[in-house]
């Protein structure tokens, strides 16, 4: 979500069309790294958009964490992350991502602020795009890896930069897809629930999808949800998410 990792939302037009910004991250490989002036989202440029605590660092620096990518539909994942007070700690999706199987939903979510029109705000968290799962590969060396697994994962960043002790799920390209409009998943503050608000409940139109289901959808996996729906929530996002 990009709120948390980057400190602004993506923007989200009056038509449901947005761009996704990946967050930032500066202590990657200089010479394999992507910087906010590269990267496009459907050929447009995202530049305007970035918060001035960004713009402010000369564009060399600008680089981003460019993770999930949707030239082969990967996503990744650190086994552990250092917390603030310095300890090292299991990261959160690590596990829940290890567990996926072939042929489940991974349905992808960000923070969108609308940039249109802010007397009817469309701020919420939305699905912008699902992978459908391929495979799962997690390595401690990413050297350690077979040729095979290697042009799997290619294209992620995880792999890109070298990360030691990951997880990548590797979607099916022809069945994966990225919406061109983003689909609501939670508006605001207004389905979030106490005591830290930092879970995000279903709107009422995907509970509606999901046989009433009404826990909090922070790793939008659908093998937590009966398998019964996974297919009317997949129709639904294409029939909400498509031109």
């Amino acid at each position: 979500m990009t709120e948390a990792g980057g400190g602004f939302h993506s923007p989200i037009f009056n038509d449901s069309s947005y761009l996704f910004i990946p967050i930032p991250e500066w202590n990657i490989i200089p010479e394999k790294a992507l910087t906010y002036g590269d990267y496009q989202w459907n050929g447009k440029s995202v530049e305007e958009y970035l918060p001035a605590t960004i713009r402010s660092v000369p564009s060399v620096k600008r680089t981003i964490h460019n993770d999930p990518e949707f030239n082969t539909f990967t996503y990744g994942s650190p086994r552990h992350v250092k917390r603030r007070n310095g300890k090292e700690a299991t990261e959160k999706n690590y596990n829940r991502l290890r567990k996926l199987e072939m042929g489940d939903i991974l349905a992808l979510y960000a923070a969108f602020k609308n940039h249109e029109c802010v007397s009817h705000p469309r701020n919420g968290y939305y699905f912008f795009s699902y992978i459908i799962i391929q495979t799962v590969i997690w390595y401690l060396n990413p050297i350690l890896l077979c040729d095979a697994k290697k042009q799997l994962v290619i294209n992620n960043h995880h792999y890109i930069h070298n990360y030691q002790d990951q997880v990548i799920v590797v979607g099916n390209k022809t069945e994966s897809r990225v919406l061109d409009k983003a689909v609501l998943l939670s508006s605001s503050m207004k389905n979030r629930k106490p005591p830290n608000y930092c879970n995000y409940y279903p709107h009422q139109s995907v509970r509606e999808k999901l046989g009433g289901y009404d826990k909090a959808l922070n790793f939008s996996s659908l093998r937590q949800i009966d398998s019964s729906y996974a297919q009317s929530f997949k129709d639904y996002l294409d029939d909400s998410g498509f031109i």
